[in-house]
């Protein structure tokens, strides 16, 4: 009995040791994925170099400025850097969310460069735009079940960019043939995007 006792012990103890190193390897295995994680998180969030915009760039992308193609190019140029702004948040470079402010002093200033619609390499003030017809499918395009997703944004946005001048805010442009204009109302949702959740 005593040695059927002692067998048994020695059991439970071998039992409880190889419990012990089996915990032990789960909690290094996690432990080590995590340090892989972190790892990799900081590479992508390093990856993303911070955008300052300058004192400036309101005047260097003002209206008068990108007038002439010299200020058209300067401005441009210095918007590039801010390319990351215009990302979809799930991509690994995107600094939409992380660099909010500086995107929006950047979006703000550099909306003007997509009124050049002859594309002549300026932005003429005042310029005439003769305003084409609309996409036919320009209403469902632009639904809000539609541009929920990145394409689908930009579906609408392309079909609305032959009607820029029909909505923008700034006085770059003016239409020739402002009854045309009616073909792109469904492009207002563009304008309303940037109060909602939806791609950028």
């Amino acid at each position: 009995e005593f040695g059927d006792l002692h067998g048994g012990g020695l059991r439970d103890v071998r039992e409880r040791g190889r419990g012990q190193r089996i915990f032990i390897i789960v909690i290094s295995l996690c432990a080590l994925a995590g340090i892989g994680l972190g790892i990799s998180l900081g590479l992508t969030k390093a990856s993303v170099k911070d955008i300052v915009a300058p004192q400036d760039l309101s005047s260097t992308c003002s209206p008068g400025a990108v007038s002439t193609k010299r200020g058209y190019s300067t401005c441009e140029s210095v918007c590039a850097q801010a390319e990351c702004c215009r990302l979809p948040e799930s991509h690994r470079k995107s600094c939409a969310e992380s660099q909010a402010d500086a995107c929006e002093v950047f979006t703000t200033f550099c909306a003007i460069l997509a009124f050049d619609h002859d594309g002549d390499g300026k932005v003429e003030i005042q310029e005439k735009v003769t305003v084409v017809a609309a996409d036919p499918e320009i209403d469902v395009k632009c639904q809000w079940d539609r541009i929920a997703s990145v394409d689908g944004y930009k579906a609408c946005r392309d079909a609305c960019k032959p009607g820029n001048c029909c909505l923008d805010e700034i006085e770059t442009c003016r239409v020739t043939n402002p009854e045309m204009c009616a073909g792109y109302e469904s492009c207002e949702i563009l304008h309303v995007q940037q109060f909602v959740s939806v791609p950028p």
